[in-house]
């Protein structure tokens, strides 16, 4: 079987083998440095219902008192 492999020209070497092994736990580090970052971003910009709904016209009391916000 890997005879008939190398006869058609695919055959991995050890070089190759490392530089796609180096690929991958690229990937995987950017990939994780991407998750933090998103996880980060989307922590900071997260309001309350009772801060991002409110509109002028709105009667929003004090969150204790109605259905939304921290009891």
């Amino acid at each position: 079987m890997r005879e008939a492999a190398r006869a058609k020209g695919f055959h991995c070497t050890a070089a190759r083998r490392e530089s796609a092994m180096k690929a991958f736990i690229s990937a995987v580090i950017v990939a994780a440095a991407l998750a933090v970052g998103a996880s980060y971003l989307l922590a900071t910009q997260q309001r309350s219902s009772a801060t991002a709904f409110t509109t002028s016209s709105a009667r929003v009391g004090d969150p204790g008192e109605n259905l939304i916000g921290v009891n």
